[in-house]
């Protein structure tokens, strides 16, 4: 495919929540904080009435995530209804037009800490008070320290402890939402329990009496029945469903628990009457997930496909009004929308008329007779902005731009390729040229995490603009074993973390180089989690084609995964998972000890940077003390920095822009910035 050619808008007026851009440290070598300082606004939602929106937004004072509130028939300034000191409003959803609930989570910390993400009700008034749900903590008492318009919230009987977690909002105008309460064996979640709650009193109600035992996942009908249950039997993982809440619950499918379910069977919504929204496997040699339509009440009812695009897995999100589904949003290289509802599908032919150069996505609130639709408004150089669109008047007029000192004409474009590999196994690329590239550039490699996830789309990625602005090449590969298109490119990366993967990683540069956009002479690898592991590996395996590393978070001895005692890493994921995407302990133990990079310690004679968080409980960083050990005896060029408060990733904004300050001196060091 070739690189999109998108017109960007340079110029948007009257714009809310602004904030005033910091300088660039020079055309060729930009300040990270340009790139990686929190946006002004992130995740807006419009309210089922359609007259407010709310979103969350970086508070400065206080230096955390804020949940915000906009009048959108009023001066449609932004008021902060809600703010916590220790922590940041994670997510957020309307519950009515008036109230919204909302979770909290901790930016500035790793995954290593023992807050859960409790639940808070507010009303939208002026000085409303939040209402503890959930319990953040057990020892959760008293004020909720909620700060902003001095607002304050009193746990009472009724706050349910931190087992319990927000599911979703009870779609009939009801004002409740569902929790579930979860059971555990240690660490490892082996059922849950489906609550109904009323977000005004904070009573619930159990409404999954009777279910099989050992479920974990729930869908519900717009009054928040379920109707759908996923749990585990042994080594399988059964759909269960049923019609009614006086109905028994049957079995719908069975498909392996830890496995790649190579049918691609899931159940997505429950839509009107018994019509289930399920995710298939489409029919023939495809090998790409499908969107379809199923009637469960029926026997032996074929399914109906109603959305497909060859090349990629069904992935997206529906739009719901009650039970009615009224459009989705699906994701192949870009997001796009489809919609059934006639008035939604004329504003979105209209808005992507308006708004030709960037990509268009609706939200309708409530979607019942929308008045006015909320539009998320991005691009490969456009950031993000936020418009809302009048239905009647067919007029759009911009609300906010998340990132308003960034400028779309100094970004550089994105494209996206597919590379064959060299068994002929098509390699999806996403590829960002430094603007006004010359001939060959120094190219770095932005190796994904997971490895069996999804890893970039065509849209801003602050990673791969901060570095094509100082004058590199992105290659950002979605080598096998990668989620999203299609079983063929998912299976052919079993088993092959240190093989097939690596030499993918190859072909695309090799490719890169022939096409004249990457300097031979001037390549870096780098990446965080298995991207970190691929670096350590790319480095030993293609010494001559990679100059330099930056390895973050990275798995360095395979047997460590089955046996740290400090890993996230649940028995079921040790015993079914790792042993067939990775490889078995007994069985592959020759090709699991070659595949560690600390094994392979001597081979790696490039200059390395090395960046881990001490409490790091997915990757421990015994993985990254004993690669350090080992690189030591044979390399004199290797960097590290261990920050002592992060985690799997990095959390906090001061260390995050430590942390790619510290990226951009090493590639200039190693590669020359252009």
């Amino acid at each position: 495919m070739p690189t999109w050619a998108w017109r960007i808008a340079t110029c948007l007026t009257g714009l809310l929540l602004g904030a005033g851009g910091l300088p660039l440290a020079s055309a060729q070598t930009p300040a990270a904080a340009e790139f990686f300082r929190a946006p002004t606004l992130e995740a807006a939602k419009l309210s089922p009435t359609g007259r407010h929106m709310a979103a969350t937004r970086y508070v400065e004072s206080i230096q955390r995530h804020a949940l915000v509130l906009v009048n959108l028939e009023g001066e449609r300034q932004a008021r902060v209804i809600a703010a916590h000191r220790d922590a940041d409003v994670r997510s957020f959803h309307w519950v009515g037009g008036e109230r919204l609930v909302y979770t909290l989570g901790d930016r500035k910390a790793s995954e290593f800490h023992t807050e859960g993400a409790g639940l808070y009700a507010i009303g939208i008034e002026p000085n409303a008070s939040a209402k503890v749900l959930i319990k953040r903590r057990w020892d959760e008492f008293g004020e909720a320290n909620v700060t902003g318009q001095a607002v304050h919230a009193k746990v009472r009987d009724t706050a349910l402890d931190p087992t319990h977690r927000f599911h979703s909002v009870v779609r009939d105008g009801s004002g409740k939402v569902l929790v579930v309460r979860g059971n555990f064996t240690g660490e490892e979640l082996t059922s849950t329990v489906l609550m109904r709650m009323d977000t005004v009193s904070g009573r619930s109600e159990v409404v999954s009496k009777g279910a099989p035992e050992r479920v974990t996942e729930w869908l519900s009908d717009a009054t928040g029945t379920p109707r759908v249950a996923v749990g585990t039997q042994g080594d399988r993982s059964l759909t269960y469903y049923r019609p009614n809440a006086e109905a028994e619950w049957r079995v719908l499918h069975d498909s392996p628990a830890y496995g790649l379910d190579l049918e691609g069977y899931e159940v997505l919504a429950v839509g009107e009457g018994e019509q289930l929204f399920i995710r298939q496997a489409a029919a023939g040699p495809a090998e790409h997930t499908v969107l379809a339509t199923q009637r469960a009440g029926e026997a032996n009812a074929k399914s109906q496909v109603i959305l497909s695009a060859p090349g990629y897995d069904f992935q997206g999100r529906l739009v719901r009004s009650g039970d009615r589904v009224v459009g989705l949003h699906h994701l192949t290289e870009t997001w796009g929308s489809h919609w059934f509802d006639p008035t939604m599908k004329a504003a979105q032919q209209k808005v992507d008329q308006l708004l030709s150069s960037t990509v268009n996505v609706l939200d309708c609130g409530a979607c019942v007779d929308p008045k006015r639709v909320l539009v998320w408004a991005f691009s490969d150089r456009q950031p993000g902005v936020y418009y809302l669109y009048d239905v009647a008047s067919q007029k759009i007029e911009p609300v906010s731009a998340t990132r308003p000192w960034i400028k779309p004409q100094d970004m550089a474009a994105m494209g996206v390729e597919r590379v064959p590999a060299r068994d002929g196994l098509p390699i999806p690329l996403y590829l960002t040229l430094p603007r006004q590239a010359k001939g060959p550039a120094p190219t770095v490699v932005l190796v994904h995490g997971g490895p069996f996830v999804r890893g970039a789309e065509w849209a801003w990625d602050a990673e791969a603009q901060y570095l094509a602005a100082q004058g590199y090449a992105v290659l950002q590969p979605e080598f096998r074993g990668s989620l999203g298109y299609g079983a063929r490119l998912a299976k052919a990366g079993f088993k092959q973390w240190g093989q097939g993967m690596i030499d993918d990683l190859a072909d695309v540069t090799r490719w890169a180089i022939a096409q004249g956009h990457t300097d031979p002479k001037r390549i870096c690898i780098m990446g965080g989690s298995y991207g970190g592991y691929a670096t350590l590996m790319g480095l030993a395996r293609y010494p001559d084609l990679f100059r330099c590393g930056v390895e973050s978070f990275g798995v360095t001895d395979l047997n460590l995964l089955y046996t740290s005692a400090w890993s996230d890493a649940t028995a079921g994921i040790r015993q079914h998972y790792l042993p067939e995407r990775m490889g078995d302990r007994v069985k592959d133990a020759a090709m699991l000890a070659a595949d560690s990079p600390v094994n392979r310690a001597e081979q790696i004679k490039q200059p390395l940077l090395m960046l881990h968080g001490r409490q790091d409980r997915r990757v421990p960083i015994e993985h990254g003390d004993r690669m350090h050990a080992a690189l030591a005896k044979h390399n004199a060029q290797v960097q590290r920095k261990v920050y002592a408060d992060e985690g799997h990733g990095i959390a906090g904004e001061a260390n995050r822009l430590d942390y790619w300050t510290r990226v951009a001196e090493f590639l200039a060091s190693q590669l020359g910035a252009r």
